[in-house]
């Protein structure tokens, strides 16, 4: 369901902007996507490089942010 995705590096931060259909709901598509040995191996060679963002709860690892302008909209 993803149609764009961008991955941008801050120190040791990564930040991901993407697209989805508007069915898409990030827990259970992401979930599933993770389920792959290839994302699995990304996910652990970039967890090298980043820290949590902060705020976030012990589990969690990517932090959902709000909109706040969009110069194109």
């Amino acid at each position: 369901g993803i149609s764009k995705m961008k991955i941008f590096l801050c120190g040791r931060r990564l930040f991901m902007y993407l697209e989805a259909e508007d069915d898409f709901d990030l827990t259970r598509d992401f979930d599933r996507y993770m389920d792959s040995d290839r994302a699995k191996r990304w996910d652990a060679l970039m967890r090298e490089y980043q820290e949590p963002a902060p705020g976030v709860e012990a589990d969690q690892w990517w932090a959902p942010m709000e909109e706040v302008f969009d110069l194109y909209s």
